[in-house]
């Protein structure tokens, strides 16, 4: 469903531009993905990311585009999350997350 709403009269910017982002926001959000684990072990991972525990529902380029569709008033966070079958929590923290990156 992803793929048909990364259009640029939805995203106002091209796939490219929207790759470009991600690719700039990639570590900055791969800190923020681990920062609330790292707390809650209480120290650095013991073994290598992706090895063990649960994947993120959204990919970095993902989880720019989704606030991109809402903050563009595409969809409500409601519509946007039952389209693309993620919960409540997923949704808002993803909205959350992103506009504090950018």
């Amino acid at each position: 469903m992803l793929e048909k709403l990364d259009d640029p009269r939805l995203t106002g910017m091209t796939s490219g531009d929207l790759d470009a982002v991600a690719e700039k926001l990639a570590t900055a959000q791969r800190a923020q993905w681990e920062q609330p684990r790292y707390e809650a072990r209480g120290g650095p991972r013991r073994q290598r990311p992706g090895t063990h525990g649960k994947k993120p529902l959204l990919n970095g380029r993902d989880r720019i585009l989704v606030p991109l569709l809402y903050l563009r008033r595409v969809g409500s966070q409601r519509v946007l999350r039952e389209m693309l079958e993620i919960n409540d929590r997923t949704m808002s923290q993803v909205v959350t997350d992103t506009r504090l990156l950018l």
